[in-house]
């Protein structure tokens, strides 16, 4: 029985959404342990700054197979830089989250770690039956996901993936979470930013050099973004030749498909684009 810390170094949790979500992973035979200050709300945030540092270093410390956060929202960079990595360098684990749990998955991969990019605990229209049976395919070595891709370019690249959310990806520029991106696919999801906005971030990772540097580039949902398809800007940015594959079902919207950071892929971009983890 795979064990896991459920921890919320970002945002205040619905408690409600938050238990239909832990009694799904109960259901599918995980064994859980809360951290100390989930519900400890404080403003914005699920506890303050030094609670969710505890509850996160403890994780960190632990002998848990798994660390699955709570939720987002906002909070993760504020104790980040924090953490000691000593025990968690000795026993690694899997880490599970997105959206402003990106710098902490970005951290990680920079640091030679492996982490999923998945759903959150808290995120009970994503987290299905679906969604579990990817993280246990990824646990275990066996992952393979393909996809329409409406929009893709390019060649077969082996690489690992990281990435998230494109205002984080764009906020670890510069910081000690930021990867040496010539070793990795990136994937980028955003949510309910106006164009300016994503064409704003867009321009700064053409302008760091960022699309030039990595091995290939795939993109997830971004819901409710009316104004232009971030495709279409993506489109002006990157590389012709750039490995490039549109649509992967994981981000914001209906579904957060699981992926594999820090660990080598397949990517085949192509209108059945394919993502095979290599063992």
């Amino acid at each position: 029985m795979p064990t896991a810390r459920v921890v919320a170094p970002a945002g205040r949790l619905d408690r409600e959404r938050f238990e239909k979500g832990l009694s799904l992973l109960r259901k599918n035979n995980f064994e859980i342990t809360l951290g100390e200050h989930l519900f400890s709300s404080e403003g914005y945030f699920s506890s303050g700054d030094p609670r969710r540092l505890d509850d996160l270093q403890k994780a960190f410390d632990s002998d848990e197979d798994i660390i699955w956060m709570a939720r987002g929202g906002y909070g993760t960079g504020r104790i980040l830089d924090q953490l000691s990595w000593a025990k968690f360098g000795s026993k690694p684990k899997w880490v599970i989250g997105f959206s402003d749990i990106t710098l902490l998955l970005l951290t990680l991969v920079k640091k030679g770690f492996h982490c999923i990019h998945g759903p959150v605990v808290q995120s009970v229209e994503q987290l299905d039956e679906k969604s579990i049976s990817y993280i246990n395919d990824i646990i275990e070595g066996g992952y393979e996901i393909s996809w329409n891709a409406q929009r893709h370019s390019g060649n077969e690249v082996r690489a690992r993936v990281c990435g998230g959310n494109l205002s984080l990806v764009v906020n670890a520029i510069g910081t000690g979470s930021e990867p040496e991106w010539e070793n990795y696919i990136l994937f980028l999801e955003e949510v309910n930013e106006p164009f300016h906005k994503i064409d704003r971030m867009l321009n700064q990772l053409q302008r760091a050099g960022i699309f030039e540097r990595i091995r290939g580039l795939v993109t997830g949902e971004f819901p409710k973004l009316t104004d232009m398809d971030p495709v279409d800007l993506l489109i002006e940015k990157i590389p012709n030749d750039l490995p490039f594959g549109s649509g992967f079902p994981a981000g914001h919207g209906d579904q957060n498909i699981p992926i594999p950071f820090g660990i080598e892929v397949i990517f085949h971009p192509g209108s059945n684009s394919l993502l095979k983890g290599i063992q």
